[in-house]
């Protein structure tokens, strides 16, 4: 299978060096995946944001109802993800303070 490439901030990069995240409306990220799937002995390839929305709700209900609610998907490098927003899941309005007790 030939390498496919997307190109994200005017950077080309291979399709496997990305990821698919999912955002609430408010900005907390609310899903993850990777851009290929093992399934038996080949690999299914999400490139699209429907691809890996059909993926990861599989329920056309679901998904429509996700989407009329404002959540959306967006491509993100492997790099940036690590990088800026792993530690970051909760938008500004839903993080809570490092020294709240509640907290796990």
């Amino acid at each position: 299978m030939p390498e496919l490439k997307v190109e994200i901030d005017g950077q080309m990069l291979p399709l496997t060096g990305c990821y698919w995240i999912q955002s609430a409306p408010c900005g907390c990220i609310v899903a993850l995946t990777t851009t290929t799937k093992p399934k038996g002995k080949t690999v299914k390839v999400l490139a699209s944001a429907e691809q890996a929305h059909e993926h990861m709700v599989p329920l056309k209900r679901e998904r429509d109802d996700e989407s009329r609610r404002g959540y959306t998907w967006a491509l993100v490098a492997k790099d940036r993800y690590h990088a800026e927003l792993s530690d970051a899941w909760e938008c500004g309005q839903h993080q809570r303070a490092t020294t709240d007790p509640g907290r796990i």
